[in-house]
């Protein structure tokens, strides 16, 4: 049968209606004709004819003019309306002082309950789905339940976004939406931002960078290709101003970064994750989902659970270009400022495809430099914090941070950071204070290669070996840019800038102090210089 009215429509094979009078209503009425006349009809003495308006067509003159006890009004639904669907629908009608309401609703077998929000980005429909929904209104607390159990779990259903668990709790007095056991979630489009950010958080690191780089850039474009999807092994629970995930998290998606998009594959996992909106979102007023937005995503590890992510970078093409792995104890993401704040101890490792092992040729200025396109593995190992800009591609480490590189043989291979100490030909190792890591924003995306940046700051300490032999130096402050082969020390007074060579055959090579240098590693041409002190070490032909 299908039922339908001013404020909800309803389909089912069978429907069962229960009535029940409140203590304020004085039992059923005479009915009363159109012109307010009592009727003697035998017929509407039945007790539950009282309460029922008696169908009739208006157009008839025949018309008994007969109508039942009046209820009070009751508004229609502004714009579509709520429809209802089951196997068995049983209902039970509460009348008390002259208002019919609905106090218990059971829907039994196949059930669908769809709804329509009107948003500013269009229609954004809402469907229910499960085995068994309940809906019970009691002295003002409206619980609203549906479950479906663990072999075939109920599922809410917002745009694209969805709850799915075995059971779904709705308590709209106490505004809670509360999912037992394990689930998943998905948050809707609607709710995330298709534009992050007035400028960069990080500028473009490096003395060679062009003037116009501490310019404001443009708004970065990023288009979400799998919207955020979170599993979770414990229980959700949603109070109007935050969704709580307990019992360990699994968070994936997939994200187009600007105007010659790359795509980021990004999966998290940990113990907790928390999302907390801008505004409070009162499940009763649904035209507040209109302005509903994500302020901030947490996430938090134990020891049973480390909180881990990973993210590949490809191509338009779906070439991989990077992989990147990072651990932290606790997490902080902005959606809408791209930003994420990380707590120490942590670390992270890279894989990237590079012309260059990464520390190798910044330090060298020549060397180890193999001919064709090569992968190079990364692991930074930082004590304090970490700060990244997913738009703008960039990290920051903070606290006694020790980075080390070396060609890799695949996407598997790793090295540690910890355990590098007698360098291997190709191998580099660096420590500082702070360090940042980014991508050149003036690369062109389109190469599969990646153009990468590093700034390390605060007595910082390198060492690498390559054919050449084995380079080490200090400065306050260092940077590279891969894109132009240009490496950059400055020095300080009370700590100055050296780079001193060790020869393969053990003697000593080059010893050079100076106040700041940068020089293309490519050509060896020194770029600008300030010399403290040159030692050019023993000269060929030259006797005591």
């Amino acid at each position: 049968m299908n039922l339908r009215s001013s404020m909800v429509e309803v389909a089912t094979r069978l429907l069962r209606i229960y009535f029940e009078f409140g203590p304020e209503t004085e039992g059923p009425r005479q009915p009363v004709r159109q012109d307010g006349t009592a009727t003697a009809d035998a017929n509407a003495e039945h007790p539950i004819r009282r309460w029922v308006r008696q169908p009739w067509n208006r157009g008839d003159s025949k018309s008994p003019g007969v109508v039942g006890q009046t209820v009070g009004a009751t508004t229609p639904v502004v714009g579509p309306r709520p429809t209802i669907h089951g196997d068995t629908i049983s209902a039970k009608l509460n009348l008390a002082g002259g208002n019919l309401t609905t106090t218990d609703l059971t829907v039994v077998g196949n059930v669908s309950l769809k709804h329509t929000i009107d948003t500013p980005s269009g229609p954004l429909p809402t469907v229910l789905t499960g085995e068994q929904l309940q809906l019970r209104d009691t002295e003002g607390d409206e619980i609203l339940q549906i479950g479906s159990g663990l072999d075939s779990p109920a599922k809410l259903k917002v745009g694209d976004g969805y709850f799915i668990g075995p059971l779904i709790q709705v308590r709209l007095a106490d505004n809670i939406v509360w999912i037992r056991d394990a689930g998943e979630f998905q948050v809707p489009t609607q709710m995330l931002p298709q534009m992050v950010g007035d400028t960069p958080l990080f500028q473009p690191l490096g003395e060679a960078t062009p003037p116009t780089r501490g310019a404001a850039a443009k708004p970065t474009n990023i288009r979400w290709v799998s919207p955020p999807r979170c599993r979770w092994r414990g229980q959700m629970l949603f109070d109007g101003t935050k969704i709580a995930l307990t019992g360990g998290i699994d968070v994936r998606g997939a994200v187009l970064v600007g105007d010659e998009p790359e795509l980021w594959d990004i999966d998290l996992v940990g113990d907790q994750l928390q999302v907390l909106l801008k505004q409070n979102l009162p499940m009763r007023q649904f035209d507040a989902v209109k302005s509903a937005a994500i302020d901030v995503v947490g996430v938090l590890s134990s020891s049973e659970r480390p909180l881990v992510i990973t993210a590949n970078q490809l191509t338009e093409a779906g070439v991989r270009k990077a992989r990147h792995v990072l651990t932290t104890p606790e997490l902080t993401f902005r959606p809408e400022t791209s930003t994420v704040v990380g707590v120490g101890p942590g670390w992270y490792r890279a894989w990237m495809q590079t012309e260059q092992s990464p520390l190798a040729s910044v330090v060298t200025s020549d060397g180890f430099r193999p001919a064709d396109e090569s992968l190079v593995g990364l692991h930074l190992a930082f004590r304090d914090s970490l700060q990244a800009n997913v738009t703008n591609q960039s990290l920051e480490f903070i606290g006694n941070v020790r980075i080390a590189s070396r060609p890799v043989v695949g996407w598997d291979d790793r090295i540690d950071a910890e355990l590098v100490e007698g360098l291997r030909l190709g191998e580099s190792t660096l420590d500082c204070e702070r360090l940042r890591l980014g991508i050149d924003p003036n690369r062109s995306r389109r190469l599969i290669s990646t153009a990468w940046e590093m700034e390390a700051t605060g007595r910082v300490i390198f060492q690498t070996r390559n054919d050449k032999g084995l380079f080490s130096g200090q400065a306050q402050r260092a940077s590279y840019t891969a894109a132009k082969d240009v490496f950059l020390i400055e020095g300080e007074p009370g700590y100055g800038a050296t780079l001193n060579q060790t020869l393969p055959t053990g003697a000593a090579g080059m010893n050079v102090a100076v106040k700041r240098m940068s020089v293309n590693t490519r050509t060896m041409e020194v770029l600008n210089v300030e010399f403290e002190r040159l030692q050019l070490g023993t000269l060929p032909g030259l006797s005591r």
